[in-house]
């Protein structure tokens, strides 16, 4: 998390208690959250922090590219710290997501890069489906 405290107080931003609750729980949290699970965290350490703060907070640590939001099937955004190279299993069905470390993101990224002469620095890959416990 140094990194993203880092970038935030270099880009001119105060390092409230909002947006570093918001960064240490998505820092540490396993799951991707939305903006409701997410606001209940952050007002269990800033009781004050209304639902407005958490939007803002949530779109200036995407502004500043410090977080990723991916759209679930029932149309609520999760978040998550931005990570390098990994893709996500979205379950149709009940909305869960699971991260995946996967080497062909470093792969396909080279072969864009020699094939289109594109710098391409990033890959985030979405699988949709239905997970194991819902296909039970």
């Amino acid at each position: 998390m140094k990194v993203e405290l880092k970038r935030l107080k270099e880009s001119g931003h105060k390092l409230t208690p909002p947006r570093l609750a918001a960064l240490d729980i998505l820092a540490t949290s396993k799951e991707h959250m939305s903006i409701d699970e997410l606001h209940e965290r952050i007002k269990d350490i800033c009781p004050s922090a209304g639902l407005a703060t958490t939007y803002r907070t949530l779109e200036l640590l995407k502004e500043l590219d410090l977080i990723t939001s991916l759209d679930s099937p029932s149309g609520k955004k999760r978040y998550e710290i931005k990570a390098k190279d990994h893709s996500h299993l979205i379950c149709q069905s009940c909305g869960g997501v699971t991260e995946i470390k996967s080497d062909f993101c470093a792969n396909d990224r080279n072969k864009i890069n020699q094939k289109y002469g594109f710098d391409a620095t990033d890959c985030q890959v979405e699988y949709h489906g239905i997970c194991a416990g819902c296909s039970k």
